[in-house]
């Protein structure tokens, strides 16, 4: 869980949903935009 805010503490609402995979949870969760496009 503390992993997801670790490695990427730019997505703190991506952590929310998908605290094992912020970055890629993202893509599915509902934050294509930013963290898909150039977030990470």
């Amino acid at each position: 869980m503390p992993l997801g805010l670790g490695r990427r503490k730019k997505a703190p609402p991506l952590v929310e949903n998908e605290e094992a995979e912020p970055g890629r949870g993202g893509l599915g969760v509902g934050e294509p935009g930013p963290l898909g496009g150039g977030g990470a």
